[in-house]
């Protein structure tokens, strides 16, 4: 009987370290999600890394692809542009649908 008791007591604590130890299943189990969490960051990085390479290929051979980033990011035009600059009532909606695209105040220069 006393050593079924023994036998009892090391069985409980074996599997108490089976489940909940430093290697044990749950442990197992936290780092498997980790590792997939991981993975799918890594795949989300190389995708990003791609488009990354591709924009410096552009900005190394391209030149439309400069000046539309230039355009677009700083502002920038060319010669000859029309600017078609809104004050800040007529860029708001109009309060009358039915007044002419010529009553708003709008200023236009040329030849920047």
């Amino acid at each position: 009987m006393k050593i079924g008791r023994y036998i009892l007591i090391i069985l409980l604590i074996l599997g108490y370290l089976i489940l909940f130890g430093k290697n044990g299943i749950v442990d197992n189990y936290r780092l498997g999600k980790k590792l997939t969490a991981l993975s799918a960051g890594n795949e989300e990085l190389a995708r990003e890394i791609e488009s990354l390479r591709a924009e410096v290929l552009l900005l190394r051979k391209d030149a439309k692809y400069i000046e539309g980033l230039a355009r677009q990011e700083l502002g920038m035009v060319k010669r000859r542009d029309l600017i078609y600059r809104y004050s800040g009532e007529a860029a708001a909606a109009p309060k009358d649908v039915n007044r002419e695209a010529g009553t708003f105040n709008t200023e236009i220069q040329a030849g920047l």
